[in-house]
């Protein structure tokens, strides 16, 4: 019937064995099953010509393999279960190895690695050595970090930080240059952090030749995406722009504001006024005098 059912033996007084567990899902008769890591899992083959690996806990395939092109009639294992062997109808037989403890190494590794890369991220960000955290923060994938130090050097250190910005872009394969482009497209959607990517984004263009540029994947669809928000933020800067207009004219109006010619005209009143002032002390004095 195609179903696999894991029985409750410890109970042999009974004349009925409990079903503990149903597993489903060949799509053919099932032809063998042998326990693999001390019984925490099931492997099994069938007339489909796959190799199924369950997780007894839940009942669910975990592994599907395509084994044998037809029947596959046979299996052993071997090391509980580290390797095993598949024979079917289409006169194959095959050896499977486990590789669980050999990805769970590979992902611990990765882990480490990217530890130790974080620490040298954060140790190039405190002795300043912008160059360097720049190239981990893009292949560590941190765009926090990124845009951090990238907003020290553009921002902060000037041109000077800038010219360090342009000589790290222009080192960047093409993959690593389209994230940072999506990276700018993202921060450019944000007022508070457009003013650094448009610096970021002046950088790249500068480091990277037109025809450059233009190769890379996606390139269209990430520059309508920088256009839109560059005319937006634009826009914006405008409207501000003429409304300063109207505080200057309020400002005017109350006399707290004055332009050139105003503040030169009073200048020239109190240079007469002092004139006059010193003209009719000297005619008092001369008329006393008389």
């Amino acid at each position: 019937d195609k179903i696999i059912r894991l029985w409750d033996c410890s109970n042999t007084t009974g004349s009925d064995l409990p079903c503990l567990k149903s597993f489903e899902s060949h799509s053919g008769a099932v032809l063998a099953v042998k326990f693999l890591s001390s019984g925490q899992q099931l492997a099994s083959v069938g007339g489909d010509g796959k190799l199924l690996v369950w997780n007894n806990k839940n009942g669910l395939a975990v592994k599907e393999f395509e084994a044998h092109e037809d029947k596959a009639w046979a299996m052993a294992r071997g090391g509980d279960g580290a390797y095993i062997a598949t024979g079917g109808a289409d006169g194959s037989l095959k050896l499977w190895e486990d590789d669980t403890l050999l990805a769970s190494k590979h992902r611990e590794d990765k882990m480490q690695l990217g530890i130790e890369k974080d620490q040298q991220l954060q140790d190039a960000e405190a002795i300043g050595n912008g160059s360097e955290a720049l190239k981990l923060a893009l292949k560590l994938e941190r765009p926090r970090a990124f845009l951090r130090v990238a907003s020290q050097m553009t921002m902060e250190r000037g041109e000077k930080g800038m010219q360090i910005a342009k000589g790290v872009f222009k080192e960047l394969d093409t993959e690593e240059t389209v994230r940072l482009l999506k990276y700018i497209r993202d921060w450019n959607t944000n007022s508070k952090t457009s003013g650094v990517a448009n610096k970021i984004l002046k950088c790249v263009l500068t480091a990277k030749s037109l025809d450059a540029m233009s190769k890379l994947p996606g390139i269209i669809d990430l520059c309508a995406g920088l256009k839109a928000y560059a005319i937006r933020h634009q826009n914006r800067a405008q409207r501000m722009y003429q409304s300063t207009f109207l505080i200057d004219t309020a400002l005017t109006r109350m006399g707290g504001l004055r332009d050139e010619t105003e503040l030169l005209l009073d200048m020239d009143e109190d240079e007469e006024e002092e004139e006059n002032d010193e003209e009719e002390e000297n005619d008092e004095e001369e008329e006393n005098d008389e």
